[in-house]
């Protein structure tokens, strides 16, 4: 999981937290606890989209979400940065 300041912890959580995934179109994606009331008032807006998945963690979210630029050689770890992990997703990672 990636903290608030930027550092990776390994938490030992179970598997298969249910969270949201919020696809703006403007920014990151955004990564919300599934059923968080954020996701509502993001969703009023013209153009946003939203899938829930089960996840592990960070990482996991992070390879569902880019699937398509990893196969194409781009590193998950990486790409972890450019997901929004909201306070609500974070607790529960």
């Amino acid at each position: 999981m990636r903290t608030q300041d930027g550092s990776t912890q390994e938490t030992g959580r179970r598997e298969g937290l249910r969270i949201t995934v919020v696809y703006t179109g403007m920014g990151d994606p955004e990564v919300h606890a599934a059923g968080c009331a954020d996701i509502a008032r993001t969703m009023k807006t013209r153009g946003v989209s939203s899938e829930e998945l089960d996840a592990a963690d960070a990482r996991a979210v992070s390879a569902h979400v880019y699937a398509d630029q990893i196969d194409e050689g781009e590193d998950v770890d990486d790409l972890v940065a450019a997901l929004s992990f909201k306070p609500c997703a974070l607790a529960q990672l």
